[in-house]
């Protein structure tokens, strides 16, 4: 018999390391190590648009 999967921990993050993301305002980790200005969505939809910026032809 196997034993389940335990969930990985949550990461613990100090609210003075919590901020506003830059575009939604949703509430994540932005300062400190790991930090970012963007929420996962975001960045989701931000990296997207560099993807295609950089794929379109050049006249």
């Amino acid at each position: 018999m196997s034993t389940p999967a335990t969930p990985a921990p949550a990461r613990v993050i100090s609210s003075d390391q919590l901020g506003s993301c830059a575009i939604c305002y949703t509430r994540i980790h932005r300062y400190g190590f790991g930090g970012n200005p963007l929420c996962a969505s975001c960045f989701a939809k931000v990296d997207a648009g560099k993807k295609k910026a950089t794929a379109a032809p050049q006249s």
